[in-house]
């Protein structure tokens, strides 16, 4: 589920799987997924094979982000917007 607040006069999406939120606590840790570090890793008492989904992800965007973030690097040094 996804969630779009604002914190602080700040913007944050909230991604969240499991669990319920209060409304007027936000970041509420009854939100955690306990289990997100062992789908990712592996491991437990199941011995649970690791899926690596966000390193994939990360992995996958990472270039573009690296281009982007050295286009506005360069902007930024000729005063440029970007």
């Amino acid at each position: 589920m996804g969630t779009v607040i604002n914190f602080q006069d700040d913007d944050y999406l909230i991604l969240r799987a499991g669990g319920l939120t209060a409304p007027n606590r936000p970041f509420s840790e009854s939100a955690d997924v306990v289990y997100a570090a062992v789908q990712e890793f592996g491991g437990g008492p199941n011995r649970i094979i690791p899926k690596f989904y966000l390193r994939r992800a990360r992995d996958k965007i990472e270039p573009i982000f690296r281009r982007d973030l050295n286009k506005a690097a360069e902007a930024a040094l000729k005063g440029e917007p970007y």
